[in-house]
């Protein structure tokens, strides 16, 4: 820089400065709702495995067709 004709040194400029890596960077208020679904699936992932889940999707179908059943059969006993 000059000063009354004079070269007048200054500390080099710092590249970058300004730049805050993600790692750092604070979670906002507006972030909950995705902070939540990234925690539930993360909870999904490490708990539930597939197979658990399509076990549980046989069972419910299974009672839900011998409730069905047991209904279809207790209404022609008694109006049939």
């Amino acid at each position: 820089m000059l000063r009354d004709g004079r070269f007048v040194k200054e500390p080099p400029p710092k590249i970058g400065s300004a730049y805050v890596p993600k790692f750092y960077q604070t979670v906002t208020e507006s972030n909950h709702v995705i902070e939540k679904d990234t925690r539930w699936s993360q909870f999904y992932r490490n708990n539930l495995s597939s197979f658990e889940v399509g076990t549980w999707m046989i069972i419910v179908y299974t009672f839900i067709a011998v409730l069905i059943t047991g209904l279809r059969s207790l209404y022609h006993i008694l109006l049939g």
